[in-house]
């Protein structure tokens, strides 16, 4: 019996484990992870800045070569709203967030490559 439920232990740890990453899909000619909450991450440089109050529309030229428009805000930063700045042209960054068709991103999590 102990031995059973130490299968099961393992098998439900792995499963949980595993379901993080939903799958890896093809974007743009590249493997992008997406992740359980349907967020992706793209790496890359800043080319644009455009401030508002309290948020920036950015341009980043992902390391795949692709410009992306990444919509970043405090509200929608959520619980990582100490991650927000102003950010720099010619910054290498990295954000975790929804990506649509269009190359648009709205930001979730900051990944500073510092």
């Amino acid at each position: 019996m102990k031995k059973l439920f130490a299968v099961l232990l393992v098998g439900l740890v792995f499963v949980s484990c595993e379901s993080m990453k939903d799958s890896s899909k093809q974007q743009n000619g590249q493997e992008t992870e997406i992740w359980e909450q349907g967020w992706v991450i793209i790496n890359g440089k800043i080319t644009e800045v455009h401030p508002q109050q309290d948020s920036q529309t950015i341009t980043l030229k992902g390391s795949d070569g692709v410009d992306y428009k990444c919509m970043v805000s405090i509200e929608k930063l959520g619980d990582n709203r100490t991650q927000y700045r102003q950010f720099g042209v010619g910054e290498s960054i990295g954000f975790r967030g929804s990506l649509s068709e269009d190359n648009t991103m709205v930001v979730k999590e900051i990944l500073e490559h510092r």
